[in-house]
């Protein structure tokens, strides 16, 4: 039986979209003042204007580890205001079914033990342009995906410093985008703490 390179490619891609991580270098969000490249010929493929929604062309993967300017870039809202995610002004809150409700800073986070894994992040919507019938949302192919190098701090570390209660079952997580109209809903993930 021979296989062609475009189904080894796409079951590889498949079986490394398994895993979701912090990443490491911010590599979503653009320096404040930085516009990132928005034309076919450079490392991205724009989907989406504004908020800046990016994918990686196929071409481009020739390497086990996605460079930061060729990984995609998924946008709900535009980068945060530059103020909030200052490292003077950046904080992370942890609340809900925990004994302590803490308010951390990326000087506090650093105290914590760094751990560095190689893992891919892929949108969920990663293929939607292939879905009949068209489904809303940004039109990605095939390239909402990356394979990097992660370092940051155990999300389970930070929960057990905040004192975790037993019948807590998932994890919310927002990010410090906000939309400029109030009645639009903020960009919400759960995950099961299992």
């Amino acid at each position: 039986m021979t296989i062609s390179r475009r189904a080894v490619f796409s079951r590889l891609l498949q079986g490394l979209g398994l895993s979701l991580v912090v990443n490491q270098r911010g590599v979503f969000a653009q320096p404040a003042g930085e516009e990132p490249a928005r034309n076919e010929s450079g490392p991205l493929t724009a989907r989406v204007s504004r908020p800046y929604d990016a994918e990686t062309p196929v071409r481009e993967f020739t390497s086990y580890l996605t460079p930061n300017h060729r990984f995609f870039v998924r946008s709900h809202f535009g980068p945060p205001a530059a103020e909030l995610i200052a490292e003077a002004n950046w904080k992370l809150r942890v609340g809900g079914l925990i004994e302590h409700p803490l308010e951390f800073t990326l000087k506090d986070l650093k105290q914590f033990e760094r751990v560095t894994i190689t893992a891919v992040v892929q949108c969920s919507g990663n293929g939607r342009a292939f879905h009949r019938p068209k489904v809303p949302g940004v039109q990605w192919e095939r390239g909402a995906v990356g394979n990097a190098q992660w370092t940051g701090v155990r999300l389970r570390d930070v929960l057990a410093k905040a004192g975790l209660r037993p019948n807590a079952k998932h994890v919310q997580l927002q990010g410090a985008d906000r939309h400029v109209v109030a009645s639009v809903p903020l960009f919400t993930r759960s995950i099961p703490l299992e």
